[in-house]
């Protein structure tokens, strides 16, 4: 199985040549597979926020390649990294970042703007994620737990292959973080989207497949995650460097 994503020796460097130099992300090389979830780990201003930016085709690498689907975001035009990102990116932001004006439903809606039946596609994913009689509350009147479900559900909407989620339990408390999390990778399996959560809590990282540690832009180490212990939709596992290995349906 091919991978859906692969980064080859990135880096990127703020202020390059300058006493202010920063290498955010230093050299680094990257699979994930089709299906896999994987978790990047570590302190605040270790460089992996800045790396799933450069995943997501917001920012270009200093050095180095990144390719979704085969496709090498650092050869594409903006214009083609915009509509790749529209079609086949979700982004979870870990302040939501839903309008206030709108609905729970309108919410999520408006983000499919190119799925056919949207509305029925969106009541069915709210509905998935434990929100069916909250469908017509404002973000203002949901929960924190709430309002990131329908953030999933946006980011879902048009049917992406890669979700990028964000700190997405940094304004959670653990245990509503935690159930959010297990609700995301279990619609994630369900759905066979590749996933990829970058946070420093530790106590999300048993619904990965995979967890990645980070720190002063250069990966660490790697760990197998507990997804298989904590997720009920159970159809594969990985090996600790992301390769694929296929089992039976339970």
């Amino acid at each position: 199985m091919k991978p859906i994503l692969q980064a080859h020796n990135v880096s990127k460097i703020f202020f390059p040549g300058t006493p202010a130099e920063v290498r955010a992300v230093d050299s680094i090389d990257f699979e994930l597979q089709r299906g896999e979830i994987v978790m990047i780990m570590g302190p605040s201003g270790g460089g992996k926020t800045t790396l799933l930016t450069m995943f997501g085709g917001l920012l270009t690498p200093t050095h180095g390649t990144i390719s979704l689907e085969h496709k090498e975001l650092t050869k594409l035009r903006q214009s083609k990294i915009t509509r790749l990102r529209r079609e086949r990116l979700g982004f979870i932001f870990q302040s939501f970042n839903l309008l206030e004006n709108l609905t729970a439903l309108e919410n999520v809606t408006v983000a499919g703007f190119s799925v056919e039946n949207r509305t029925e596609r969106a009541t069915e994913l709210l509905s998935k994620l434990g929100l069916s009689k909250r469908l017509h509350a404002k973000p203002k009147n949901l929960s924190g737990g709430e309002r990131q479900r329908v953030a999933i559900a946006r980011a879902l909407i048009n049917d992406p292959a890669l979700i990028l989620a964000d700190e997405p339990t940094a304004n959670l408390d653990s245990h509503i973080g935690h159930e959010v999390m297990k609700i995301l990778c279990s619609i994630g399996c369900e759905q066979g989207k590749s996933i990829i959560i970058v946070s420093h809590d530790e106590r999300i990282k048993d619904v990965a497949h995979r967890v990645v540690y980070i720190e002063d832009g250069h990966f660490t180490r790697t760990e197998k995650g507990k997804h298989d212990q904590t997720c009920t939709m159970k159809d594969h596992t990985f090996t600790s460097k992301g390769n694929v290995q296929l089992n039976h349906k339970h």
